[in-house]
């Protein structure tokens, strides 16, 4: 019913391949022997694995080993599956494969839920319904992606693009009161784009366009970015506290 995927590689036998780890694990889980034969190969294949299962366990790369880690937790189709860090140490290639596999298949296969803990973002964003983001052992937040973006709307950010602007104005704009960061992320053609990060809600963007006009500049282009997830686990972990959303 539980399956778990960790990065203890002292839990496989060293002196067995991949092969005959998953077929020794599949025999303790209670597998028929044609399911656990047919189940061990499509795994193999899923993490890219066809070419070493048959090499001693103790020659694989610490990436190898934690394909068959992941490989072997999905061995039963468990209706719960915890994943710690679990593609941690794996190749971009297969790290892709392997989380389209988790988003698109494992569910539709178990028909289970599926726990992760991880320190990556786009991870989290990509694959969890629900994120619950832990600081020091404690609960600061917990919800969907695009609930816990919502955090980051008490921090504005604009994206300004500005012709006619020297670098003083730009750092005297970086001085203004509601202004909390100014800073420049491309120069081309003579326009200067720049990103400011606001305390305070739409009005104040007002009074620095004002300023910009009244001090010669030009204004080509601003636009409000939207909340990020990204932004907002910066403001939770800050925060000493944020309420959850949605159902517990």
């Amino acid at each position: 019913m539980v399956g778990l995927i960790h990065s203890d590689e002292r839990s496989f036998f060293w002196r067995l391949t991949g092969r005959q780890n998953m077929e020794f694990f599949a025999s303790l889980f209670k597998l028929p022997k044609q399911t656990a034969r047919k189940r061990i190969e499509e795994l193999i294949s899923i993490v890219g694995m066809e070419e070493k299962a048959d090499n001693m366990f103790q020659t694989y790369s610490t990436g190898m080993k934690q394909k068959l880690a992941i490989a072997r937790g999905l061995l039963t189709y468990p209706k719960v599956l915890f994943m710690d860090e679990a593609m941690r140490s794996i190749d971009p290639v297969s790290t892709q494969k392997i989380r389209n596999f988790v988003k698109n298949d494992i569910r539709k296969l178990t028909g289970g839920t599926i726990i992760m803990a991880t320190n990556r973002l786009d991870e989290a964003v990509r694959l969890c319904d629900r994120v619950a983001v832990i600081k020091r052992g404690r609960l600061q937040a917990c919800g969907s992606p695009d609930e816990l973006a919502r955090f980051s709307e008490n921090s504005i950010q604009y994206e300004l693009e500005i012709k006619n602007i020297s670098e003083k104005a730009i750092q005297q704009i970086g001085r203004m009161k509601p202004v909390m960061d100014c800073s420049t992320s491309a120069r081309e053609n003579g326009i200067v784009k720049i990103n400011i990060h606001m305390a305070h809600e739409d009005e104040d963007i007002h009074q620095i366009l004002q300023w910009i006009i009244n001090n010669e500049g030009y204004i080509h282009k601003c636009s409000r970015k939207q909340p990020s997830f990204e932004g907002a686990f910066e403001t939770i972990m800050k925060t000493p506290s944020l309420p959850q959303t949605g159902d517990q």
